[in-house]
């Protein structure tokens, strides 16, 4: 059962929706009327899961997911939302909610939609951990780690080792491949200041690219040499290519 933070303005819909996800075995552990208390309170208790109304006073559902998304990538945030809302429901869906519920609702409803993204979750962090062990078992067999992956502020930071060789190819393409659950999945392909990376390797690192964009993320390339920028930059103009990462947060 999770933790969920309920914001409408309107105290007869938080006490509806309370209702529900209680008698389902959730806790609601805090409410808000406006997206200025619900930014206030997620940062505080950091649920597992908000439900947001869109329109409200002085700060609107749309903004919170905005400000909560910048403070947690993670934020599970379901909106609840008007039939002649559904415009505004995707710009909120845009900024990182996971779901919406329109009005009028039903229980049922309400709970098959938030288990949905709870689930969901789960799956997430089920698939990362699984990258972290398959890590973990090749630096056991071999004493060397060819690649490292690290969740920075929700962007997955993919840095290269100079024992990155054709042998360990599939382990990197299996690990990125576990990440594409994510949403939104945001990738940094770090080359840091290898020297030298084999051709092939670099196609399949390419290819590895193709497969992030396809599942609908992004991947950002990092390196400092000059000439694996040329062959990168001759091999797809697709590539964004820079010398250092930069990361909010």
């Amino acid at each position: 059962m999770a933790n969920i933070m309920v914001v409408d303005d309107s105290s007869v819909m938080r006490k509806k929706l309370s209702e529900i996800l209680t008698r389902a075995g959730h806790s609601v552990v805090t409410e808000a009327w406006n997206g200025e208390k619900a930014y206030r309170e997620y940062v505080k208790y950091r649920p597992d899961l908000v439900t947001m109304d869109i329109t409200m006073p002085e700060v609107n559902g749309i903004t919170a997911v905005e400000r909560i998304i910048e403070e947690d990538p993670e934020a599970n945030i379901v909106m609840i939302s008007a039939l002649d809302q559904r415009s505004m429901v995707f710009s909120a869906l845009q900024k990182g909610a996971k779901h919406y519920i329109l009005k009028p609702f039903k229980a049922e409803n309400v709970l098959d939609i938030i288990d949905k993204v709870l689930r969901e979750r789960k799956g997430e962090e089920r698939k990362i951990k699984q990258v972290q062990r398959n890590a973990d078992q090749e630096v056991q067999s071999t004493g060397t780690m060819p690649f490292s992956i690290e969740n920075r502020n929700g962007v997955f930071i993919i840095s290269i080792h100079r024992t990155m060789n054709r042998n360990n190819l599939e382990l990197l393409y299996k690990s990125v491949q576990g990440l594409l659950i994510v949403r939104p999945l945001t990738t940094v392909l770090d080359l840091g200041d290898v020297e030298l990376v084999e051709e092939f390797i670099l196609d399949r690192m390419v290819e590895i690219y193709d497969m992030v964009l396809k599942a609908g993320g992004t991947m950002k390339w990092v390196c400092s040499k000059e000439d694996l920028k040329t062959y990168l930059g001759n091999k797809t103009e697709k590539l964004e290519i820079v010398s250092q990462i930069h990361i909010s947060g």
